[in-house]
């Protein structure tokens, strides 16, 4: 904490909180960017990182007929304790490490617990023989796709074993091709695995509709889109939806394409965009090797890059 706490001063800047940013602008006539806040704050400069995460705005899916449930439809980043639902039917969305750590908590709790989900998870050990995932992640940072997703394929069915009795096909895209479409990690907590074999978590499919107390999903989850599976019902007395987030970002940056379809940044690092320069992204890519580590990397780059260009007087 000291060492926090004193970074201001051994770094000489300044630091402000309780600030929330309303919009970054550039100002090509002036090479500045101008920063607003919501309640008025201006600050001017000639570079900007954005150190936002990829998890700002929580994300629910709108369900027909959700409006008719009467119980409570929480996001996954509100969920506190599993006591608090001591008793009841939670029906978990989401098949993420969020709402798979949010299931099993609750199964000590709650009286039924189902999971239901739309894309089958790939599930990883947290470590393999004593080496930390994030370790093998290091190793293979840099391997090429097809080779570490056949490594985790093999880690998956060797260390985790087949899940599809139980309601959890094997994925049919690899690992890194899951990740681009969903930017979702895979699964990492194992209790969650000895839950779903003991029968305490029940899996299903996505929701279809939602008619006052129940909740109408597809009987499984399924690896083919195109097949047609029967319904089921559930009369779940709480709905978490684990979800996801969005960045925000293209409503928060003023720079047309800085996105894209799922409203990430085409950058990251100490990558620069074309109509935005000195700005920049940390912490928007979650490598197998480790969010942290990668920020800490790419925190280096970009201040070296900076120091730069501020001293090149660009």
């Amino acid at each position: 904490m000291r060492l926090l706490e004193t970074f201001p001063e051994r770094g000489g800047f300044t630091v402000q909180t309780n600030i929330d940013i309303k919009q970054v602008n550039y100002d090509p006539d002036r090479d500045l960017w101008i920063i607003t806040s919501i309640d008025g704050k201006r600050f001017e400069s000639r570079a900007v990182v954005m150190a936002i995460g990829g998890c700002r705005i929580p994300v629910i899916p709108k369900w027909e007929g959700m409006e008719t449930f009467p119980g409570e439809i929480i996001h996954s980043s509100k969920f506190k304790n599993a006591q608090d639902f001591s008793g009841k039917h939670v029906l978990v969305i989401g098949t993420g490490n969020s709402a798979a750590e949010i299931a099993s908590r609750l199964t000590e709790h709650a009286s039924h617990v189902t999971v239901s989900g739309r894309t089958p998870p790939h599930i990883l050990p947290k470590s393999v023989y004593g080496i930390p995932l994030i370790g093998i992640g290091v190793w293979t940072r840099y391997w090429p796709g097809t080779i570490v997703d056949r490594i985790l394929s093999f880690l998956q069915r060797s260390m985790i074993g087949n899940l599809s009795a139980h309601g959890l096909p094997y994925p049919t895209l690899p690992l890194s091709k899951q990740y681009a479409i969903n930017n979702v990690v895979p699964i990492l907590y194992r209790p969650f695995v000895d839950d779903v074999r003991a029968g305490r978590i029940r899996i299903v499919g996505p929701i279809q509709k939602i008619t006052g107390r129940t909740v109408h999903v597809l009987r499984t989850l399924t690896t083919d889109p195109g097949s047609t599976h029967s319904l089921t019902t559930l009369e779940p007395d709480v709905i978490i939806a684990g979800t996801g987030f969005r960045t925000g970002i293209s409503k928060l940056v003023q720079v047309p394409g800085i996105t894209d379809e799922n409203d990430r940044s085409v950058i990251s690092g100490d990558q620069e965009f074309k109509d935005a320069p000195r700005l920049y992204f940390i912490g928007q890519v979650n490598p197998l090797s480790g969010l942290l580590r990668e920020i800490r990397l790419e925190a280096g780059r970009i201040a070296k890059k900076i120091k730069q260009q501020l001293a090149a007087g660009r």
